[in-house]
């Protein structure tokens, strides 16, 4: 996962490159904006863009756009497949 150095320093991961700390660092922030935005759109909207931008907009970015469309999309292929 990528985790800004603030974002990584928020969630308590002392080494982001540490692929262990990063996925579960990553995972936790995952949870979190779950728990705050209620829907899997809107957690990957503030994974992608920024939570604040969650906070304060209604939509999203046009770049982010295109990235929910690809996780969601390989999302339900992966679903399918367990």
């Amino acid at each position: 996962m990528q985790l800004m150095p603030g974002t990584a320093r928020e969630i308590n991961v002392l080494d982001p490159l540490d692929p262990r700390a990063n996925i579960f660092g990553g995972s936790r922030l995952l949870r979190k904006y779950l728990d705050e935005f209620g829907s899997l759109k809107k957690t990957l909207i503030a994974y992608n863009a920024g939570p604040g931008w969650v906070r304060k907009r209604k939509g999203m970015p046009g770049e982010t756009r295109k990235y929910i469309r690809r996780v969601i999309r390989y999302y339900n292929i992966y679903k399918r497949e367990i």
